[in-house]
């Protein structure tokens, strides 16, 4: 599979591997799954704010250097 984001092609699972996949993560509590999951409204504000910490940080790095 192709992604406008990476330059390399991306390999799947075969139809075993994808049951095991599936196997390990129905064997994971209901409660441990819900944990950790996020819908795309809540990802991407939490993600926009960490890559913005990310390049203030960097950008502070970078300018001491010089």
């Amino acid at each position: 599979m192709c992604s406008p984001y990476e330059s390399q092609f991306e390999a799947w699972l075969s139809p075993i591997g994808v049951e095991q996949v599936l196997s390990k993560f129905k064997m994971i509590p209901k409660m441990e799954r819900r944990k950790n999951m996020v819908n795309q409204e809540s990802f991407l504000p939490r993600r926009t704010i960490k890559i913005v910490k990310q390049l203030k940080k960097h950008s502070r790095t970078t300018g001491r250097k010089r």
